[in-house]
């Protein structure tokens, strides 16, 4: 079976075992016998056309069904007066970064110098504050990789 397609009864099976039916339910509902649930429905979950048609219809699941109700759930939390000021906020930050309105962390902005001048008017010291400046930007931006242990006591 496993380097075989997916027949119709197993497809059903499958249907089925995604809509939430149990395995024996599903089985039954798609023509097994009770004698083959364990000998032929069970060990079609290995077949590699049943895993990608499953992942494959968990995320037609997600895309379609899921997502657009979550989304009509939130829009509707958003607007209920009922619902907690803090959880109607977290729900618009939430919606503004999805659509990509999140504005820039401030860490992320561009360091400012002490005067609006450009660098070629700028004097030596201004431009040594400039890039210290610059260097504790990158160094905040920095993450720490270091194991919390080491690779001794990992062992």
């Amino acid at each position: 079976m496993a380097n075989k397609g997916l027949i119709p009864r197993d497809k059903l099976f499958f249907e089925e075992l995604l809509n939430g039916s149990g395995i024996a339910e599903s089985a039954k509902r798609a023509g097994y016998r009770s004698s083959e649930i364990y000998e032929t429905a069970i060990p079609a979950l290995q077949n590699r056309f049943a895993k990608m048609a499953a992942r494959q219809n968990m995320e037609t699941k997600l895309q379609f069904e899921a997502a657009p109700m979550a989304y009509r759930i939130m829009l509707k939390m958003l607007e209920d007066e009922t619902t907690p000021k803090n959880v109607r906020v977290d729900i618009a930050k939430y919606l503004h970064s999805v659509a990509g309105y999140t504005p820039p962390k401030a860490q992320d902005a561009l360091p400012q110098t002490k005067t609006d001048k450009e660098l070629q008017d700028m004097t030596t010291e201004e431009l040594r504050s400039f890039i210290q400046d610059g260097e504790k930007v990158l160094a905040n931006r920095s993450i720490d990789v270091t194991p919390s242990q080491g690779i001794e006591d990992m062992l």
